[in-house]
């Protein structure tokens, strides 16, 4: 599937998570068409 349709499929490793767990969750946020927004970044919602 992740052949077939890149933009549908997102992995995640646990290495990537261990070692920024923001920006993981930032690019999940993104994936699943919600990301935060720049006043929740900045209130540090995301950290």
């Amino acid at each position: 599937m992740s052949l077939e349709k890149p933009s549908n499929v997102l992995f995640l490793r646990y290495e990537d998570l261990k070692e920024d767990l923001v920006a993981q969750t930032k690019r999940l946020a993104a994936f699943l068409e919600f990301p935060f927004s720049i006043e929740e970044e900045k209130t540090c919602m995301v950290n």
